[in-house]
């Protein structure tokens, strides 16, 4: 019998998650939380049908990748909850910080693994997915479970996938490159590559990695603070031709995730007793930008 897995956020990266583990052999269902919506995708490999379930249905969820924006993360797994059970794995792969704990502390029941994801995709047209980038999957326990009977097939169907022992250590690092790229790229308009060529852009990179250095340095993963702005420039370098996700939000009129990624910081900064004023600006900055889209919507 092929492993059930629910996918919950069908968006791109959703997506194509479902396509590497159907590809596996796995019994993928996509979880729609309201009706209408199609549920054929398509990649450049190969054309697959994927089952829908609705988060009002009944039958018991296993396991479950959620796939949404950090903000609806906890609404999104408390639309299932009657689902889930102490048995049920849930996989959260969402941006920034903070809503681990939230949804754990709103939905107890099931055991809690969180994903790094570096690859890339995106939506030629609405049913065709094109796989942009090939990355990896770091899979982990902010709980300190041990790794999942489910791991194998990950590691068969998702090319780089590796479980983190560290997983909080690699969730900083993730959470501190987010929140150099997105703001900058999102608030210039432009390209990731552009923050490494452009010299504006560039100094601007190298003074809020100074900063979020001096935070790390003051936090339980001080071991990351030297290390910090190389490995920002390399992932800006990876990505040079891609456009963030806070940049597609705001283009869109959609929400950012801003309050989980450098507000996140700012909280921490603050409770550390760290200042961070670059950081705390491009709050500011980027919710006034929100404001100014919302208004022209």
């Amino acid at each position: 019998m092929s492993e059930p897995w629910h996918i919950l956020g069908a968006g791109a990266l959703g997506s194509l998650y479902a396509a590497f583990l159907d590809s596996a052999g796995a019994n993928v269902t996509i979880v729609e939380r309201r009706a209408g919506r199609q549920s054929k995708r398509a990649t450049r490999k190969r054309e697959f049908r994927i089952n829908t379930s609705y988060a009002t249905d009944h039958s018991e969820i296993k396991r479950l990748l959620v796939v949404t924006k950090s903000y609806d993360v906890v609404a999104a797994v408390s639309s299932v909850r009657h689902r889930l059970t102490s048995s049920s794995d849930v996989v959260l792969m969402s941006n920034g910080s903070g809503y681990q704990h939230e949804v754990a502390r709103a939905v107890s029941e099931p055991r809690y693994f969180c994903c790094l994801s570096t690859e890339g995709a995106n939506w030629r047209c609405a049913n065709q997915l094109i796989h942009a980038g090939t990355g990896t999957s770091r899979l982990g326990s902010i709980y300190h479970h041990p790794p999942p009977d489910w791991l194998p097939l990950w590691q068969e169907a998702i090319p780089g996938t590796c479980w983190e022992e560290d997983i909080e250590s690699a969730l900083w690092m993730k959470l501190i490159i987010n929140a150099v790229i997105n703001p900058i790229s999102a608030l210039a308009g432009t390209q990731n590559g552009e923050l490494n060529s452009d010299p504006v852009l560039s100094t601007k990179v190298a003074n809020l990695c100074k900063e979020l250095s001096a935070l790390t340095s003051a936090s339980a993963h001080r071991q990351l603070a030297d290390t910090l702005e190389t490995e920002v420039r390399k992932v800006i370098a990876g990505t040079a031709n891609n456009r963030c996700s806070m940049l597609q939000d705001i283009e869109a009129g959609r929400p950012t995730e801003i309050e989980f990624i450098n507000g996140y910081i700012s909280a921490e900064a603050k409770r550390l007793e760290v200042a961070t004023p670059l950081n705390d600006a491009l709050v500011s900055a980027i919710a006034s930008l929100e404001a100014d889209t919302k208004g022209l919507t």
